[in-house]
């Protein structure tokens, strides 16, 4: 099952007749479980779906979707419009029934911090080749952050995959680079007044997809 924005249901029938309808397409349908989230999200049973708003419609979809069970489903974008507890609801209830029913779930999203907590590999894209396929657990170890004096970041990350960059002040930088480090060139690196930080998993496939052309800050410094 694909779910995207352009999903279309029948126009005459109810959300409640199309939960109903559900079960004749798909073996494993759970129809009491799609009536239960359709009242917990406070969606009108008698509502016809293209008079629900945008948000409203991502949720719908995610119900079905979650209630069909089946083998292979793949969200693309699923929590367009969605306030943030109904964010939090759908990655939920995405986890416990996954629990109750393994199957294979993909999900595609511009957002890894709002889903990371519910995925067990991460595929990330760029222009539409495969840049890397790794676990989550993986793709946050993947790199760190330096930040200190300009000379001795530069001569820390020298030799290293630079991810990202960006001046701080007049004699600051920071760098995001690939993680090769031993314990001893960490504690190097802070006698030389670098702190080494973490990078989370959303910020290190943004460094990996986006161009490397610095922060917003970069641009100003550039103009003038």
């Amino acid at each position: 099952m694909f779910i995207n924005d352009d999903m279309n249901f029948p126009t005459s029938l109810t959300l409640h007749e199309l939960l109903q309808m559900g079960a004749t397409f798909y073996p494993n349908w759970n129809y009491p479980l799609s009536e239960d989230l359709l009242r917990y999200f406070n969606l009108k049973p008698g509502t016809a779906y293209t008079r629900l708003s945008t948000g409203m419609k991502s949720t719908f979809r995610a119900i079905f979707a979650i209630a069909a069970r089946t083998p292979l489903t793949l969200f693309d974008e699923p929590t367009t419009g969605m306030d943030a507890s109904v964010r939090n609801d759908f990655t939920r209830l995405l986890l416990k029934d996954y629990i109750e029913f393994p199957r294979t779930i993909v999900l595609s999203s511009h957002h890894l911090s709002e889903v990371e907590h519910v995925l067990e590999d991460v595929l990330i894209l760029k222009n539409g080749e495969v840049l890397m396929h790794t676990s989550l657990d993986s793709l946050r170890e993947y790199a760190v952050g330096m930040s200190g004096p300009k000379s001795e970041v530069e001569a820390l990350g020298a030799g290293r995959e630079i991810l990202y960059q960006q001046k701080l002040g007049t004699e600051g930088l920071y760098q995001v680079v690939e993680n090769h480090f031993q314990q001893e060139e960490i504690e190097t690196a802070k006698q030389k007044g670098v702190t080494i930080s973490g990078v989370s998993a959303e910020d290190v496939s943004t460094y990996l997809i986006q161009p490397k052309n610095g922060g917003i800050e970069d641009v100003y410094n550039r103009s003038e």
